[in-house]
């Protein structure tokens, strides 16, 4: 085992970890301690231009922690499915811009979780058929070798529900959802304050039809999410309440107890640019499958990676997606 170190583009220092046996060989980097004190200064002008960002701040005095680049990962084997990590803490939630039943903007907080890095594929949701945890996707093209790649369509919440389920986990609350997506800096999109193009997702009819997961991973979230912006619209486990922001606890929000339409996140290909926004709220009846509508499951029991976590010990790591687990450095 042998320890480098070098210089980072942006803050501190990147710790490189190689461990090499005779078997493989995986190389780690973390940069400076998950860049969780701070980030560039160019990501700090880019904030002072968040509408949403300024408005918490003037109204409680204070902005929770910038968000950190890169959190670890966890591949489940069982499932052919990589998890990243959402620390627990603050966030802003909401938007001041009167569009979509999204304001106002407030602080909430929520535990920390694992969620899904991309949006469940037809590979991953035919292996729940076959298994015969999950019913057939309406979409025609479920099964075909050459869509194995593309996030499942066509599937209801109670489908959505039902995949979620059956691999050990849940579907995110909006909270969640909205946390994993913009992260503590209130920031617009996933990637940033950045107007989006069709270099950043899959939107507004560019492609017509739905991407592979991770083609614009370039541009995900700030805890590694890909495609939490376009592609497919994602279920999540609230049920739709245009007053909800007002009403709602700021602990672990969960929405109201019963309604019509459970709510959808993130937009898809055929969203124009207002609705891929991270703060977007969409709604459907739960037997709604349309085209647009997919799924991002949360891990339900992450006991023993959240000790790990916690505790700064090795945490396992899945890297280009492989079930072979590099070990990741500890995490504050």
């Amino acid at each position: 085992m042998k320890w480098k170190y070098g210089c980072g583009l942006l803050t501190g220092i990147l710790l490189v970890l190689t461990i090499t046996t005779d078997q493989w060989q995986r190389t780690t980097v973390v940069l400076d301690d998950w860049l969780q004190t701070r980030q560039s200064d160019d990501h700090a002008n880019q904030s002072n231009h968040n509408s949403d960002a300024k408005s918490v701040e003037s109204r409680w005095g204070a902005m929770p922690p910038r968000s950190p680049m890169i959190g670890p990962e966890w591949f489940d084997p069982r499932y052919e499915i990589t998890f990243v990590y959402v620390p627990a803490g603050e966030f802003i939630m909401g938007s001041d811009e009167q569009k979509f039943d999204e304001s106002p903007s407030h602080l909430v907080d929520v535990d920390s979780f694992w969620i899904m890095r991309t949006e469940v594929t037809n590979a991953q949701y035919k292996r729940c058929v076959d298994g015969g945890g999950c019913s057939a996707s309406y979409d025609e093209r479920w099964q075909n070798p050459s869509r194995q790649g593309h996030p499942v369509t066509y599937v209801s919440f109670q489908q959505a529900s039902e995949y979620a389920q059956w691999v050990g986990g849940r579907l995110p609350t909006e909270a969640e959802w909205e946390k994993a997506a913009r992260g503590t800096d209130g920031r617009p999109y996933p990637w940033g304050v950045e107007p989006p193009t069709a270099e950043h997702l899959n939107y507004n009819r560019h492609v017509d039809d739905t991407q592979p997961v991770g083609t614009y991973a370039e541009y995900g979230g700030p805890y590694g999410t890909v495609d939490m912006a376009g592609n497919v619209l994602e279920w999540v486990a609230d049920w739709y309440d245009k007053d909800t922001y007002t009403a709602q606890r700021r602990t672990n929000p969960t929405g109201p107890a019963d309604g019509d339409f459970h709510l959808l996140r993130g937009g898809s290909w055929l969203s124009t640019a207002d609705f891929v926004r991270t703060t977007t709220r969409m709604r459907e009846p739960p037997y709604g499958d349309i085209e647009e509508t997919g799924i991002r499951v949360i891990r339900v029991d992450s006991t023993d990676l959240e000790e790990q976590v916690n505790d700064r010990q090795d945490v396992f790591c899945a890297k280009d997606h492989s079930p072979i687990h590099s070990i990741c450095p500890s995490i504050p």
